[in-house]
């Protein structure tokens, strides 16, 4: 299995087959072809160079104050990417936290898989590792932390600008 699904951490593909869903090899099969194309796509993604985050804070009947992320990310080889909505709800947690790293997951898992050796880069808090499954940004630990991490990965914060209903955050690594 390891050499027909390269991609995949190695614990992660044994826990997909061990605790399978799929009733048959085939469906099996067809989902870890899915995941590994989906790692490859992770583990081959470039490196960001620029990254802003514009967020404003609806409201909500139900949950209060709510998120909503606007952010752009431009990578090193001259692509980008732009969202334009990314939020959540709910109360009890950091929200503002919860959606940058929704973000932030969707493109920059891969620069988090490359500083991987955490034995001798202890990563800052705020990154959530599994050994033999991709790290990732964690939600809900305060956007200050969510900042850190990204300033271990080399970034630096060009600007912050804060506001009663907005957040804005411009970062970028050299």
């Amino acid at each position: 299995m390891r050499e027909r699904f390269p991609h995949i951490p190695r614990q992660e593909l044994d826990d997909e087959v061990m605790y399978s869903k799929y009733k048959t090899e085939r469906g099996l099969m067809a989902y870890l072809e899915r995941k590994d194309e989906e790692c490859r796509r992770i583990i081959e993604s470039p490196d960001a160079k620029r990254i802003r985050m514009s967020i404003e804070w609806r409201r909500s009947s139900t949950w209060g104050s709510n998120p909503h992320l606007e952010g752009h990310i431009s990578f090193a080889d001259g692509s980008w990417v732009h969202e334009e909505d990314v939020s959540c709800s709910g109360y009890g947690y950091d929200k503002e936290s919860t959606v940058m790293a929704r973000f932030l997951n969707h493109h920059l898992k891969g620069m988090l898989w490359r500083r991987r050796n955490f034995r001798k880069n202890k990563p800052p808090y705020g990154v959530s590792f599994v050994k033999g499954y991709f790290p990732h940004f964690g939600g809900g630990v305060g956007a200050n932390c969510t900042i850190h991490v990204l300033e271990w990965l080399g970034f630096k914060l060009v600007n912050s600008s804060h506001g009663n209903t907005w957040d804005y955050y411009e970062l970028e690594r050299k």
